[in-house]
């Protein structure tokens, strides 16, 4: 069986807009597995990592990435299934520094080659906040790093 679909004439290309639409890109988070942490064991969780590497947005847009330190490593992965590392970085290396364009923000580095990567923390439905709950991953990068490292 067949029926005639999409009768209508194309428009003229006259008619056509040529209007630039503003980009708009809705992200949830990356998993719905639940924030963990032990002290000296683990921290995991949800953080937005700000993609600079692509240079077609006018601002770096901000992709959820799921994130685990533990006591010998800091790793950031592009999913919840932990296939894609975006970045990972044995404790003793790890350099945190303020992101000066956003309170919700911290760059890690790796201190033996300079890798970068620019993490945001993500909206919650307690009342700490952005800048609150930067600040406690930066805390407890510190801690990991200062009290609990393991060599690998």
């Amino acid at each position: 069986m067949t029926r005639e679909c999409n009768s209508d004439p194309c428009p003229d290309e006259e008619s056509v807009s040529e209007e630039e639409m503003d980009l708009k890109i809705k992200i949830m988070k990356v998993s719905y597995r639940p924030q963990r942490y032990e002290t000296c064991i683990i921290k995991e969780g949800d953080l937005d990592v700000v993609r600079t590497d692509l240079k077609q947005f006018v601002r770096p847009p901000r992709v959820p990435t799921r994130v685990i330190l533990n006591n010998m490593t800091f790793t950031v992965f592009q999913t919840d299934a932990y296939e894609n590392v975006l970045f990972s970085c044995p404790l003793d290396n790890i350099g945190i520094q303020a992101y000066d364009k956003d309170d919700a923000c911290f760059v890690a580095f790796d201190q033996r080659v300079g890798i970068p990567i620019t993490l945001c923390t993500l909206e919650t439905t307690t009342t700490i906040g952005l800048k609150e709950n930067r600040d406690e991953w930066v805390k407890e990068i510190g801690f990991f790093k200062e009290h609990c490292y393991k060599e690998l």
